[in-house]
């Protein structure tokens, strides 16, 4: 569910996540580039469990944008925080 209201997106989706742990798995609010620039990424939160349905949760996101709704989709991303390290720049 989505709502627009004057530059700002609410966005509200239940989300079954199965075997893979809240750690293991990013649901993101992600919208493509525009003129060039980067893609919109926003990290959405997990604000409370479904009842009655195992691993199945509600995230929500609110952002403030120009862009319309239908510009916006979610997704969930593979995520270990285990695998991260750190960059060496020379």
């Amino acid at each position: 569910m989505s709502q627009a209201q004057e530059g700002t997106l609410k966005v509200s989706i239940p989300v079954y996540r199965g075997e893979a742990s809240a750690i293991r798995v990013r649901v993101e609010l992600y919208a493509d580039a525009r003129n060039g620039g980067e893609p919109f990424v926003q990290q959405m939160t997990p604000i409370g469990s479904i009842p009655d349905i195992p691993n199945a949760f509600i995230y929500r996101a609110t952002i403030h944008t120009a862009r319309p709704a239908a510009d916006f989709t979610v997704r969930a991303v593979p995520f270990r925080p285990e695998d991260a390290c750190r960059l060496r720049i020379r």
